[in-house]
């Protein structure tokens, strides 16, 4: 029989154990961590979008007020225009028609008899460059 001696000596050296430098509890954390991570930006993206939906909701909602009121405004003249008092109207101040036994009377303006041309300034002559900068570095 082998002693305990030449027994170590036949077997085969032992590899150090590999260990997994994390541990079961920290991957845990660690996977709790990247799911809130990912759940936090979906829930940013969405609330993003809801905003911009609501400035879109907002924006049409100014637009089809206004286009309703410019709607009512083009309703109420087209009744006016329907009507026998924008006829007479437009037939009295427009087509400069009168009813019978009126006169029609078309005031003339007369416009002012243009003055004499008023003399146009003479152009005032232009300096010569180093003038100008004599002028600037040590004054008039």
């Amino acid at each position: 029989m082998m002693t305990e001696e030449a027994h170590r000596q036949e077997a085969p050296p032992r590899r150090p154990e590999r260990r997994f430098w994390l541990s079961g509890p920290q991957v845990v954390v660690i996977l709790v961590v990247l799911v809130g991570l990912v759940l936090t930006l979906d829930f940013n993206r969405r609330l993003a979008f809801t905003r911009r939906i609501g400035a879109d909701e907002q924006t049409l909602a100014d637009e089809v007020a206004t286009a309703e009121a410019h709607q009512a405004a083009l309703l109420a003249q087209r009744d006016y225009v329907q009507t026998d008092a924008y006829v007479e109207r437009w037939a009295r101040y427009e087509a400069k028609m009168v009813k019978p036994g009126e006169v029609l009377v078309v005031p003339l303006i007369q416009t002012p008899a243009p003055e004499a041309a008023a003399a146009a300034p003479s152009p005032t002559p232009m300096p010569a460059p180093w003038q100008t900068w004599w002028a600037l570095f040590f004054g008039p």
